[in-house]
Parts: C-alpha cells; sequence; structure tokens
C-alpha cells in the first residue's frame, strides 16, 4: 500500500462481499491496493449470522447432536476460508486454533444439562459475535501473509452501547474516545487494523449486537471517531439506483447522493444500507462510498453532504411492497386532543412498524401503512385501545385494506422547486393507477403515496420517466440489451459459471439452471440459439477452428489431441520425478480434477469429447463403439473414494516403470485422443519430445487437424485446457457471442 499523511480510510466488506476462498482472496486485494492508511470492518461470511441463530436455537429446542454438527459445519467453513488464504504454517496454524476454540466452547455448551443452555437475548448475542470476530483474525493473518503489518482489533470493548440485547445503539461520545484510544496507536505503528464488524459492548462490559447494518455502523463509527478520508462501504450491488432494476429497466446508478437523500431512499426500502447507519456521521465531512465488491473499477455512490445533479430535482424512487392501510375514522376524533398519540401508542406496544401517515386536516380520519402480515395485530391493538369510543358510536370503524405498496419520491431539489406533485402524480392518473393515500413532509425531501401491489411496478416506471431519471450519469444498473441464459448441467463448472455471470454477466442474464433431460429441439423450435464451444478443451476454439476449416473448403481428415488438462498436469509433473500420489493430490486441491479423480483417470471425459469431434466428422457408432483407456484398475474402480485416495502411494512405483520405459525410449507419454471418421482411441501412447503433443507441459491441452490442405503438416492449437476458472471462462465467451448478436 502507498503511504499518506492524510486520515485513514475505512473498508467495510459485508457477507456478501466474504462469501468464500475467493471472494475473501479478492477483498484482501482491494485493501493491499489501497492508499495508506487503512482501517478494515468485516462481517461474518455470508450466511454465518442466520447459521449462528440456527445453532442458538438448536441448543434450547433440540437434542444435542443438531448443535455438534453445526457447530462442526461452521468450523470447518472457517477452517476452510483460513486455508484458503494462509499458506504459511505459523499463521495458519494459530489461526485454526483459534477457530477450533471458538467452537469448542460452543459443543462444549451443547453438553451440558438442558437448563444451562436457555438461552436470553444477550447469550444469543455471545455467540452471534463470533462469527464477526472469527472473519476479522483471519482477515487480518491474510493481510499480515500479503506482506501487510496488521492487527486484530476487537470491537467488543470499544464500541460503547446502550447495551440493548439485539439492537444495540452506540454511545458516540464514549466510543469516540475508545476508538482513538485503541485505533490510532496501531495506525502509528504501521499496521492495519482489522476489526469485527456488528459487535459492541454494553455497560455491563458483555457483548451485545447492533442489529441489521451493524457491520455498516461499525465502519462510519470509525470513520467518525478517526476523521477519515471516507467510508468505503463493499457491497453485492452497484451502489444506489433511480428505482429498482427489477422494476424498471432503465434505473440507473446515482453517483451522488446527499446524506439526507440517502437516509429517505434507506429506509423506503432501498436494501443498500440501514438509515442508522449514518447518524454518527452526521455534521461531520466524511463521506461515505457505496461500492460494487465485483467491480471495483465502478465508482458507486458517494453519500456525503454536498447536494448535486441540480438538474435533476427528483432523485431517485423507492418502493416498500407488502403494505396494509389501516384507518381509523369517525366524528368523535373531531378536535380530540391525543388520537395521534393514543393510535402509535397502540402500535408501539406492539411493535408494529409504520411506515406512512396521512390525515385530512378535518381530523375525521388518520392512516398509516404498516407491514401486511403486522396488520391484523394492528387492527385489534387499535379496536382495544379505542373500545369505548367504538362502542359509543365516536369512532366509526378500524379498517384494514391489503395487498398495497408504499412508494416514496426522493430528492433534496424538490424543495422550492414549483410543479413537483403535479409531475408525480399526473403520469400516474394518465396511467389509470388509484392513488390510496399520501404524505409529504415540510421539508419536501420526500413525497410519498400508497398504490396497490399489483400497480408499482407501473406507478415506478410512470414516474422515472416523467423525471428523465435515465438520464442521470452514474452508469446503467444493468445493460438493457442483453441475452437470457439457461445453463444446462449445474455441477463444479456450472456452479463456477453462475457466480461469473452474477458478478460479470452485465449483459446477459440468468434464468434458468437445467441439470436433466434434453433441450435442444425446444431451443431451436422456439427460435433460440445454442453454443458450446467449452465442450472440448474448455476455453480453445476447437469447434471453431473446425467451422472455420470447413467454410474455407477444407475437408478434414482426421482430429487429435490431448483433451484432459488433468491428465496433462499427472503426466507432466510425474515426468518431472513428483510422486503420482502427491501429484493427483494436488490436481484436486486446485479444481484440476474431479472431487473423485477416478472420473478423470478413467479416460470418460476424453472419451466424450473425442465423440464430439468424431460426430462432426461423420462417426456413426456408439458410445460404446468409443475405446478408452482407463488408467485405473478394476478393483480400484469399485472401492470407496476415501479408500482409493487413502491407497495413492501403492500406485506411484507402477507410474515411476511407465515413466523411466518411456524415457529409455526418449519419449514422454501423452493421453491422446484419436478420431477419424471411422474410428476413435482414446488412450496413453509414447511420442518423441519435438514432436506434436511432446512439448506439451501442465494443464495445457493441444489439438492437431490433419485435413487435406494442413495434410504433412497438421494445424495445432494450444492453450489452457483444465481448471474452474478456464472452463467457466470458455463457456461465458459462447454466452458474450450471443449477447453481441
Amino acid at each position: 500500500m502507498r503511504k499518506s499523511t492524510q486520515g485513514p480510510t475505512i473498508h467495510k466488506f459485508g457477507g456478501a462481499s466474504l462469501a468464500d476462498g475467493r471472494a475473501l482472496a479478492h477483498a484482501l486485494t482491494l485493501v493491499e491496493s489501497a492508499p495508506a492508511p487503512v482501517v478494515v470492518v468485516v462481517s461474518a461470511f455470508a450466511g454465518v449470522t442466520d447459521a449462528l441463530l440456527a445453532l442458538g436455537r438448536s441448543l434450547t429446542r433440540e437434542g444435542d447432536a443438531p448443535a455438534r454438527e453445526g457447530a462442526r459445519r461452521l468450523r470447518d467453513r472457517y477452517r476452510a476460508a483460513a486455508r484458503s488464504v494462509l499458506r504459511r504454517a505459523p499463521a495458519r496454524s494459530r489461526v485454526l486454533e483459534e477457530i477450533d476454540g471458538e467452537f469448542a466452547e460452543v459443543e462444549a455448551l451443547a453438553r451440558a444439562p438442558r437448563f444451562l443452555r436457555e438461552l436470553s437475548p444477550s447469550g444469543v448475542d455471545q455467540i452471534l459475535v463470533r462469527g464477526e470476530q472469527l472473519a476479522a483474525r483471519i482477515f487480518a493473518a491474510g493481510l499480515s501473509e500479503r506482506g501487510i503489518p496488521s492487527e486484530y482489533v476487537d470491537a467488543v470493548g470499544m464500541i460503547a452501547t446502550d447495551g440493548r440485547a439485539g439492537q444495540a445503539f452506540p454511545d458516540l461520545l464514549a466510543t469516540d474516545r475508545n476508538v482513538r484510544g485503541r485505533i490510532q496507536p496501531v495506525l502509528k505503528a504501521g499496521r492495519t487494523p482489522v476489526v469485527p464488524g456488528f459487535a459492541g459492548t454494553g455497560p455491563d462490559g458483555r457483548a451485545v449486537t447492533l442489529g441489521r447494518g451493524g457491520s455498516d455502523l461499525t465502519a462510519t463509527l470509525l470513520g467518525r471517531a478517526l476523521a477519515a478520508r471516507a467510508v468505503m462501504l463493499w457491497k453485492d450491488v452497484p451502489g444506489f439506483l433511480t428505482a429498482d432494476p427489477g422494476e424498471v429497466p432503465d434505473a440507473r446508478v446515482i453517483p451522488q447522493l446527499n446524506v439526507r437523500e440517502a437516509a429517505e431512499l434507506a429506509y423506503y426500502g432501498a436494501r443498500v444500507l440501514q438509515p442508522r447507519a449514518l447518524i454518527p456521521l452526521a455534521g461531520r465531512r466524511v463521506p461515505v462510498f457505496v461500492r460494487p465488491f465485483s467491480d471495483p473499477g465502478r465508482l458507486g455512490t458517494e453519500i456525503s453532504r454536498r447536494r448535486t445533479l441540480a438538474g435533476y430535482p427528483v432523485k431517485a424512487i423507492s418502493a416498500m411492497p407488502g403494505q396494509a392501510l389501516v384507518t381509523v375514522a369517525g366524528n368523535g376524533m373531531l378536535g380530540v386532543p391525543g388520537i395521534a398519540a393514543r393510535t402509535f401508542g397502540a402500535l408501539h406496544q406492539e411493535s408494529i412498524s409504520v411506515s406512512l401517515i396521512s390525515q385530512a386536516s378535518s381530523e375525521h380520519s388518520i392512516c398509516l401503512s404498516v407491514p401486511s402480515d403486522h396488520a391484523e395485530l394492528a387492527r385489534e391493538s387499535l379496536r382495544s385501545a379505542f373500545s369505548g369510543e367504538l362502542e359509543r358510536g365516536e369512532l366509526d370503524g378500524v379498517e384494514v385494506s391489503p395487498n398495497l405498496a408504499t412508494i416514496s419520491v426522493v430528492g433534496l431539489g424538490m424543495a422550492g422547486t414549483p410543479g413537483i406533485a403535479s409531475r408525480v402524480f399526473a403520469p400516474l392518473a394518465r396511467a389509470g393507477i388509484n392513488v390510496v393515500a399520501i404524505a409529504q413532509g415540510s421539508s419536501e425531501l420526500n413525497i410519498s403515496f400508497v398504490v396497490s401491489a399489483a400497480q408499482a411496478g407501473e406507478a415506478q416506471r410512470r414516474i422515472h420517466e416523467a423525471f428523465q431519471l435515465a438520464k442521470i450519469g452514474g452508469g446503467a444498473a444493468e445493460e438493457r440489451a442483453r441475452a437470457d441464459v439457461a445453463l444446462l448441467g449445474f455441477g463444479q463448472v456450472g456452479r463456477t459459471l453462475a457466480k461469473l455471470l452474477v458478478a460479470r454477466g452485465q449483459r446477459v442474464r440468468l434464468v434458468a439452471v437445467i441439470d436433466r433431460g434434453g433441450l435442444r429441439e425446444a431451443v431451436e423450435g422456439n427460435g433460440r440459439r445454442l453454443r458450446f464451444e467449452a465442450t472440448v478443451g474448455a476455453g480453445l476454439p476447437i469447434l471453431d477452428t473446425y467451422r472455420k476449416l470447413i467454410d474455407s473448403g477444407d475437408r478434414v481428415l482426421k482430429i487429435e489431441g490431448c483433451l484432459s488438462g488433468t491428465l496433462g498436469f499427472l503426466l507432466t509433473e510425474v515426468e518431472r520425478g513428483r510422486k503420482f500420489s502427491e501429484t493427483l493430490r494436488i490436481a484436486v486441491r486446485r479444481g484440476y480434477a474431479e472431487p473423485d479423480p477416478r472420473e478423470d483417470l478413467s479416460g470418460a471425459d476424453v472419451g466424450r469429447k473425442a465423440l464430439i469431434l468424431g460426430r462432426l466428422l461423420g462417426f456413426a457408432g456408439e458410445p460404446e463403439a468409443v475405446s478408452v483407456e482407463n488408467l485405473v484398475a478394476g478393483r480400484a474402480r469399485r472401492i470407496p473414494l476415501e479408500r482409493f485416495l487413502s491407497q495413492l502411494e501403492s500406485l506411484d512405483a507402477a507410474w515411476e516403470r511407465r515413466v523411466a520405459a518411456a524415457r529409455s525410449r526418449k519419449t514422454v507419454l501423452r493421453y491422446v485422443a484419436s478420431v477419424t471418421r471411422r474410428r476413435i482411441r482414446v488412450g496413453l501412447i509414447e511420442v518423441a519430445p519435438g514432436e506434436p503433443f511432446g512439448s506439451l507441459a501442465g494443464t495445457d491441452n493441444q489439438v492437431a487437424f490433419t485435413t487435406a490442405r494442413y495434410r504433412s503438416n497438421p494445424l495445432i492449437i494450444q492453450g489452457p485446457g483444465a481448471g474452474l476458472e478456464v472452463t467457466a471462462g470458455g463457456i461465458f465467451n459462447d454466452i458474450a457471442t450471443l449477447a453481441g448478436r
């Protein structure tokens, strides 16, 4: 990292940014390349908090076994993450011991008598904070291994709160003092502090959690206390958007929002961050940036005190679906003090959140929107609160209108700009959309209204168009011209491809996954296209080359190839003197081989690829007609995988003899598919180092086309042929080709 004399930048990584070892490595790289000084805030890995909650429930409601099994699964996940980023034995061993120690405490609790396992909300918090703490320890060790001195700094004992379990709120002044006293010495020593998010300390010194969005809140608390240059919130979204792209296809990323605008949008359904995460920065000049983790080159959205985009009085539209409108009406409300207070007091007692309030100046009625699943509870609580008025006929009743959505139009530029309301509601009237209720604050920062859920999408699209929000220059949420992708097969490669599509597929959309049955006739019958280049040779243009040879008038006589990067890696490593058993385990660990490497050693995969090539040449035989040499002895094909892997060393001597025999003849071993129109053979052959296939090394594939034009000197294609990224990348090229046409 480049050094700087300015205040630190806070980098916060959420659970979605720490889904697996690859994501963790990406996060470490982002910190590694950031200008120093840096402070890192880390959430628990994706899904861990929910898993810990489930583990806590199993401790109190179920038997010992589910709790221990849940702890074991989580421990193994953290251990796998640690191993993926920590290669040096001392650091790895230390972190693994810390992981084992944390989960050993949970497992010990599972063995305790039932009465000792009754977890209070505070007890649940003691379990939940471990998810962030362990993730931060792994992250700190990962930075140190990359040459960035770092130090784990626990939030427990530093983030002071009111102590409410599960929803603690920070004591800002005490936290300021604690953070400066703990973090600044670490920064002055040239180290990068790594802090677990979501956690804090109650007045009694016990750990508590900060509730939803707690890690974002941790980041802004540190930004406040340390007068940070910026707070970077790395998310699985491109930033704040002008609207939900699922409802408004031309939604755009908003390049800059005022803090007040961001808070409004966050409250009204834009689930990018929780509004309270912005509270610590009130009155502070610390900008917050919401950045896309999968595409760090994009700037995302800046949240600051600035006011920009003067030409856009409205910056965004957000929606809260699943709402119901509760109305209290009657002449008995006219001029009676305390009606509103009693209304909201009754809802407060039931912990029912209200998203919109509307009251006519006549005071004849008051209506408010609540989540649909709380509507009946709200009705009953209000009937109870006003039972006397209802009995005397002073109130007409408490009515509930279900299946609604609350839509909010937000922008600081709305204040003082004439005609905003008409620009909001005129398009709705033209579209025949009925507005059930309206609310607007005196600040004119937000106009909110309620419509039927069925019309909510159309309402958003109409307003988005009326204010021309598609022209905001922060970049599209997604490209409008895109291809829909149906993924055939969902094994290791398919799952890796799906992640690529989600992370980088700006012109494509994954719409279906199919892992059984056929589809080609249905695709062609509906005017769609199939691409299958990566079925042979991963990302190499083998089928494309064949098509171009044929299109040019050439005639392909024979195709030969080393089509297994796994077997290529195995053979070339054994030639160099590495043990067969060691090489095979490395191939599995790196993702070159299948989890059961016998699938590669059987030659079945190469046989399948050879048959695909054979069909191009006119081979009419059934798959059984393909001669495939299996490199696994008969008995070893049938034993359990664990047993096969445990006996790999017994195969080393035979492979050493094979390699030595070939070397004595000045040849090397290669696993080659030979394909003609009449015959397909797949198996080990010996070739001279100077011949085709003889110079191959590692996971490279090589294919030789013997044609009428290239008869004496075959056309050679060579390149990487194994690994999940390579194969998924080849498929991605097919998809990009479809999307570009």
